[in-house]
């Protein structure tokens, strides 16, 4: 084989490689199997997320009514798995760390819980509960008083549309426009009501299938430019795809929000396996520097 013939293969092959990405870029996307995939994957990741502890902050704003933050309350938390829910332990308050005894009483409570959560897992008894609008499964909530949800219960209560192929940070995602699902009622599930009244869009990573990010606003009197709902998860260094920052401002839509007047932001970050049985439940019990 000469040089000449060698040279011509390799542009071949180098056409063939462009073309190939130029149509996966522009070939058209199937919505309801790209969500399908999502939902399947953050179910598999919020399994993952049972398994680790990490720092959770939460910030409450006050705001004047200019809608302008006008003071924060923050409060820093380690928080650790126990079954179907987090144990946590507070570390600091406005900035100022808690007394060393403080944490310490908070760590060995929350080791007592973690012991008797993994004896209930080895005899797990299971109450009846209604089923809801959608399968539950595996979905991780954040509260807010009169409502809550999690990244989840967007995809399975809305309706996609306008698939298009977008770049945010760094990344390529599929951005879905959404809006209320038509005769959405989660009568026994109060605490979802709002999702029957938000619009917005979601960023799918088009690699992973998984959820980066969420904005949301009311879809009657609501508008991008001011969000109420924003929900922004992260690929953290070992491949967990979870939560970094939920921001909701309800001070402008209380009617929405069942009746909620709050600005919070919860943030997580430092992400860590923890992995415990009956003998091993006790937390490490680490002073502050």
């Amino acid at each position: 084989m000469t040089k000449r013939t060698k040279a011509a293969i390799v542009l071949v092959f180098a056409i063939v490689g462009v073309f190939a990405n130029v149509h996966s870029q522009t070939a058209p996307i199937d919505i309801q199997s790209l969500l399908a995939e999502t939902v399947k994957n953050g179910r598999a990741n919020t399994r993952r997320v049972m398994d680790y502890t990490y720092t959770f902050k939460v910030t409450n704003c006050k705001v004047n009514k200019k809608g302008e933050i006008t003071k924060k309350n923050e409060t820093v938390m380690e928080l650790y798995p126990k079954t179907n829910q987090f144990g946590a332990v507070h570390v600091s308050k406005n900035g100022k760390p808690l007394s060393d005894k403080d944490i310490d009483k908070g760590r060995i409570k929350a080791g007592e819980e973690l012991e008797k959560a993994e004896l209930e897992k080895q005899n797990p008894s299971k109450p009846q509960i209604p089923a809801g609008p959608y399968d539950e499964r595996n979905i991780v909530r954040y509260g807010f008083g009169q409502f809550g949800f999690g990244d989840l219960d967007f995809l399975l209560a809305a309706e996609f549309s306008n698939a298009r192929r977008e770049q945010l940070n760094g990344r390529d995602t599929i951005a879905l426009d959404f809006h209320p699902r038509a005769g959405f009622q989660p009568t026994n599930r109060p605490f979802l009501a709002p999702l029957g009244k938000l619009s917005g869009i979601a960023w799918v990573d088009a690699t992973d299938k998984a959820l980066v990010r969420l904005e949301a606003w009311p879809d009657v009197g609501g508008n991008r430019s001011e969000p109420t709902v924003i929900i922004a998860n992260k690929k953290w260094p070992d491949g967990l795809w979870a939560s970094n920052v939920i921001q909701v401002n309800t001070t402008k839509f209380k009617d929405v929000f069942n009746g909620a007047d709050m600005y919070r932001i919860y943030e997580s970050s430092d992400y860590k396996r923890f992995n415990t049985s009956v003998e091993q439940t006790k937390i490490e019990v680490k002073k502050q520097p």
